[in-house]
């Protein structure tokens, strides 16, 4: 049997010029009675030009990934570095905003049965949502993250105090009115809400919001009054929540964290401008069951199509309109509200967030004298005696780089 002379290929060459004189040669040794032409107007020639351009484009391109994988310093094309994180599991965080502790004062008087403790009656909650100003070129506003409840006692990490605030003069030592001082948490940046409207379903639906410097998503909700829950990835089902505690140490308690099955989902990724997209699930039909062995609709149900209809292809794009990974939004209006913050400048050094904005608050006691609830609001004062910290901007390209490529040594192992 006549044995096949092994034919020597070079992957070395990957320029138009290269690729062309490798061609020729391979030409010229291996085929020579096929190819005998090599002018610039015969058609084997023309061929062989036209494979060294698509080897020359496919190495150029290539030499691109690499270097945008390799030379962490100095990325030059956004849209792969972004990429490769999104392939890689990695999130790239926006805009940060600072957060920190306040202390949150109002003046309360003396109780009527006991003038060596303020009458926690008049006591006032301070709802979460309100905020506060600080003393820099931005004005920054600084919210509220959760209520702050004056008439009940504190924790370690948010303590209570209050301290006589002046004495009566015809019963010396006799108090007549105390601060009440207790700590809350608190975060920078401006909250907006945005208005979507949604037509047809739509297969893994994504909307971009229009807008730049965004912190996070806060929540979404649809017309219908469904919320819509942000995820890590759509085939996450499940996400911890904040629920409120039913039991008898609510009031030292308030929530607890549950897990909660969330069909209605998306998840967020970044462009290179800057700007937040919101990306929903891809389930399209609505008489799918998430159980595909189960699922008889449609032609790709496994017992139907083996049994009903006999074995015909199945389409694998349709497996991912199952709810699998979850729902997506047809014929409503969402609307998204999020933060926004100017990154670095939002940092507050301590005793520099000092300034009332607004304030939503209420009284847990009933039947209290609306002027006296008035007069404790009225003096309700604000500073940090820590500074407000974490504020800053887009992470950088060579940031994302290193934390991509260990988020896919850490899943490997």
């Amino acid at each position: 049997m006549a044995q096949t002379s092994r034919r020597t290929v070079k992957y070395t060459s990957k320029d138009f010029s290269s690729l062309k004189e490798d061609l020729q040669n391979f030409a010229k040794n291996y085929f020579p009675n096929a190819q005998k032409d090599f002018t610039d107007g015969s058609t084997g020639e023309m061929f062989i030009e036209l494979m060294s351009y698509v080897g020359d484009t496919l190495h150029f391109y290539q030499d691109q990934q690499f270097k945008e994988l390799y030379d962490v310093d100095n990325p030059t094309d956004p849209d792969v570095v972004l990429g490769m994180a999104r392939t890689f599991g990695y999130k790239p965080h926006g805009y940060t905003s600072a957060q920190g502790k306040v202390q949150i004062s109002c003046v309360v008087s003396a109780s009527s049965t006991d003038a060596n403790t303020p009458d926690w009656n008049y006591t006032p909650v301070i709802k979460a949502g309100s905020y506060f100003v600080s003393n820099n070129e931005q004005n920054t506003k600084f919210e509220l993250l959760a209520d702050v409840d004056l008439s009940i006692g504190g924790t370690l990490d948010a303590p209570r105090t209050y301290s006589v605030n002046t004495v009566k003069v015809a019963a010396p030592n006799t108090p007549i009115s105390y601060n009440v001082t207790k700590t809350g948490y608190v975060r920078s940046g401006n909250v907006k809400t945005t208005s979507i409207t949604v037509g047809a379903i739509k297969q893994f639906y994504e909307v971009t919001i229009p807008d730049t410097n965004i912190v996070e998503i806060i929540s979404v909700y649809d017309s219908d009054g469904n919320r819509w829950y942000e995820v890590e990835y759509l085939a996450q089902d499940r996400i911890l929540d904040a629920i409120p505690n039913e039991g008898t140490d609510r009031t030292e308690v308030t929530s607890v964290a549950e897990y909660i099955t969330v069909p209605k989902r998306f998840e967020t990724f970044w462009d290179k401008d800057g700007y937040i997209h919101l990306q929903f699930g891809g389930g399209m039909l609505e008489d799918v069951e998430d159980d595909l062995w189960s699922n008889y609709n449609n032609g790709f149900g496994i017992p139907g199509m083996l049994f009903d209809q006999g074995v015909q292809a199945i389409d694998p794009t349709n497996f991912l309109r199952t709810r699998t990974f979850g729902e997506s939004p047809a014929n409503t209006i969402l609307e998204v509200k999020y933060r926004t913050s100017y990154g670095a400048p939002d940092n507050a050094l301590p005793g520099t967030i000092t300034r009332v904005g607004s304030i939503s608050s209420n009284f847990v006691a009933a039947g209290l004298t609306a002027a006296k609830k008035n007069a404790v609001l009225a003096s309700v004062t604000i500073t940090n005696e820590d500074a407000a910290v974490g504020g800053g901007g887009f992470e950088s390209y060579s940031s994302i780089i290193c934390k991509s490529i260990s988020n896919s040594y850490k899943r490997r192992l």
